[in-house]
């Protein structure tokens, strides 16, 4: 028994080691440091690639942090009820082209994974107990929506998805079929369908 122990000191330091944490820690840290964009995904990419992760790993390590400076930041406002500063909050820290958290995750989503892996942190912290993020669930998505974070085919993909959930009645299935995500779900399938039949009437 003494020598399994001796065996397993290396693979139980190993564990230790809770990649997407150290990743979110180090994005919180820089954050505060004001820390630029740029340093920190060069920093992200040298963990990364030290423990030989994939950049869907990076995000779910990032954007749970990013949820959290959202609330960081809402706390300090103010003006306005809770819902109102925190999506405040994640406009400007997601806002395309200049918001400092869409700098930091556009260079990162590579592939259509890494997309999906923004919509499943969200999903994660929204069912978190007492998280402001699942009434903002639908607002959050349409953040990522607009600011192109997340693209209408890696939606189409999720909603395909989660249709095909079994549970319904908690958890992700009943986080979906919430009303107020229904209407967002409705509105993007709505919106599709105008982009396609417009694209129709140009090639008559």
């Amino acid at each position: 028994i003494e020598d399994y122990d001796t065996d397993n000191e290396g693979s139980s330091k190993a564990e230790e080691f809770d990649f997407e944490v150290v990743v979110g820690d180090t994005i919180s840290t820089g954050h505060k440091r004001g820390d630029t964009i740029e340093n920190l995904i060069m920093e992200v990419k040298s963990i990364k690639f030290a423990h030989n992760k994939e950049f869907s790993d990076c995000i779910n390590g990032i954007f749970p942090a990013l949820l959290q400076i959202m609330l960081e930041e809402a706390r300090e406002m103010t003006r306005g009820s809770e819902m109102v500063k925190i999506m405040t909050c994640a406009k400007q820290l997601l806002a395309k082209e200049n918001g400092w958290g869409y700098g930091l995750l556009r260079p990162l989503l590579q592939e259509d994974i890494d997309r999906f892996t923004l919509i499943e942190c969200l999903e994660e912290e929204a069912l978190n107990d007492d998280s402001p993020f699942y009434n903002l669930f639908r607002m959050m998505l349409q953040v990522l929506h607009e600011s192109e974070l997340v693209t209408d085919e890696v939606f189409e993909q999720w909603i395909d998805e989660r249709q095909e959930e079994e549970d319904t009645d908690s958890g992700i299935g009943k986080l979906f079929n919430e009303p107020f995500v229904q209407e967002f779900v409705e509105w993007l399938q709505d919106d599709e369908s105008e982009s396609e039949s417009g694209s129709d009437d140009d090639s008559d």
